[in-house]
């Protein structure tokens, strides 16, 4: 065997072995991370949007250094690693408590004030005898809202208390699930169903929850909201912008017809990327931090379509674009059939009768294959009895990384609307007047939306809900 053939041999091996090395946990950790999925960024900020910083890989386990206040992301000890080290909490394995693990990333609250996004400080790990952050007070949760709670750490004590001085009730092993009814104000204590009647306290740590522990109710705040009003007033009389759709009548027979089909005329879905993500979009709007003063009509129409605003859309993803939402590759498997795509997926499951179509950002790159493949999820749409709903976008990846002909995908949702007559939402004209077109000022190209941005994301949705809606009643 040839001497260079040896070398690469021995080179090969020396790096397998360190490989596993690099990536095991300090010693001193608490908690640690296993990654389960095939490979994974780390990221600058526990956000889809942040910057990639590292690569880490199936198998690979880590101290866990930090986490955000809802246990969504954490934060890894990288050997060597000076940027952030942030990656998805269900992308791997927590062994341990996580609630002796500091919150050291911002939460994934938002507030809204007069339909402009800004950040709320997250709460601070526990702190007994202290006050509860305001960031967490503010979130009060659903009322009502339950989760399941997998117990993750090897075993935990419950208590009768949100409090590691408190009574010890029972023993919680590994891999059972228990139903979180409620979590104490610095989202670091879940209560659960233990048997019967009978509440205990458990460490929100030492679990797994299927969902956001900020949706969860706190003791004696979340009462139940008082019945809706019967109405919020007529809607205004002076024509609405030009980036809301005017309804045609053969828009609002396509509605009108969605029953015929399975449809639920009172539900809606998105298929979208990263800025239709339910948590900068239509969770503002389920939880009330949307602020309505000046569009009080509007009222109306998110009691009509209530349901829809607390749904996580199985057709939105960072990262997808045009050709991923028709990719069975893309869609959940423990939901959507087999060799179902994602937006077939979800209109399946929703019975949705509309469906904004919120994509092209991710097609910079393959804006040439954008026309046919929005035609797909148009025809698809139409075929299935629901009306879809295009919406441009702010930005202009396709001409800024991939060449395109200026405004080129805005250009072309908006002459596939005029061919189909069907609605769209002209999201870049009403971005047009915000700095920056209502997006972040980012290293490299800008995409991700601002506060603002966000705010006239929200209220076109609206709108333009509304004006479907309504157009009934002129039929």
């Amino acid at each position: 065997m040839k001497t260079w053939v040896l070398r690469l041999m021995v080179i090969a091996q020396v790096l397998w072995m360190l490989g596993p090395l690099s990536a095991r946990p300090a010693a001193a950790a608490r908690a640690t991370f296993s990654v389960t999925v095939a490979s994974a960024f780390l990221r600058a900020e526990p956000s889809p949007g942040a910057e990639r910083t590292y690569s880490v890989f199936q198998g690979q386990t880590y101290g866990i250094t930090g986490r955000t206040v809802d246990s969504t992301w954490v934060s890894l000890d990288f050997a060597a690693g000076t940027a952030g080290t942030w990656i998805r909490a269900s992308w791997g394995t927590v062994t341990g408590d996580l609630s002796f693990v500091p919150v050291t990333g911002a939460a994934n609250a938002l507030a809204v004030t007069q339909g402009i996004v800004q950040p709320v400080a997250g709460p601070k790990a526990d702190q007994p005898g202290g006050t509860a952050p305001t960031g967490a007070a503010s979130i009060l949760g659903l009322p009502g809202k339950t989760l399941n709670l997998t117990i993750t750490a090897p075993s935990v004590f419950a208590m009768d208390a949100p409090d590691r001085g408190a009574n010890r009730v029972a023993s919680l092993f590994n891999g059972q699930t228990y139903v979180a009814v409620q979590r104490d104000p610095n989202a670091v204590w879940v209560q659960i169903k233990l048997y019967g009647d009978t509440l205990v306290w458990v460490p929100a740590g030492a679990g797994q929850l299927d969902g956001n522990i900020l949706d969860l109710p706190q003791p004696g705040v979340n009462a139940p909201p008082p019945p809706p009003e019967p109405g919020y007033g007529p809607a205004p009389t002076a024509p609405l912008p030009s980036w809301i759709p005017t309804i045609t009548t053969h828009m609002r027979d396509i509605y009108a017809q969605a029953a015929q089909h399975g449809r639920d005329p009172r539900v809606f879905s998105i298929a979208g990327d990263c800025n239709s993500l339910s948590y900068f979009y239509l969770d503002l709007v389920a939880k009330n931090l949307f602020n309505l003063q000046g569009n009080d009509y509007l009222q109306n129409t998110v009691q009509e379509f209530s349901t829809s605003f607390y749904h996580t859309s199985l057709a939105v993803a960072g990262g997808f674009n045009s050709a991923s939402v028709l990719d069975p590759t893309w869609a959940d498997p423990t939901v959507c059939q087999a060799g179902e795509s994602p937006f077939a997926c979800e209109l399946r499951v929703t019975k949705a009768s509309i469906i904004f179509i919120s994509l092209g950002t991710g097609d910079q790159f393959d804006w040439q294959n954008f026309d046919g493949n929005y035609r797909k999820l148009i025809d698809f749409s139409l075929s299935n009895g629901v009306l879809p709903v295009l919406v441009t976008k702010s930005d202009s990846l396709e001409s800024e990384e991939g060449g395109a002909p200026k405004d080129y995908i805005n250009n072309d949702i908006r002459a596939l609307g005029r061919q189909y007559d069907i609605p769209v939402m002209d999201f870049a004209a009403a971005t047009a007047s915000l700095p920056n077109h209502g997006l972040l000022a980012e290293p490299g190209f800008d995409f991700h939306l601002t506060g603002a941005g966000m705010g006239v994301h929200i209220l076109l949705t609206l709108q333009t809900l509304d004006v479907i809606w309504r157009s009934l009643a002129s039929k």
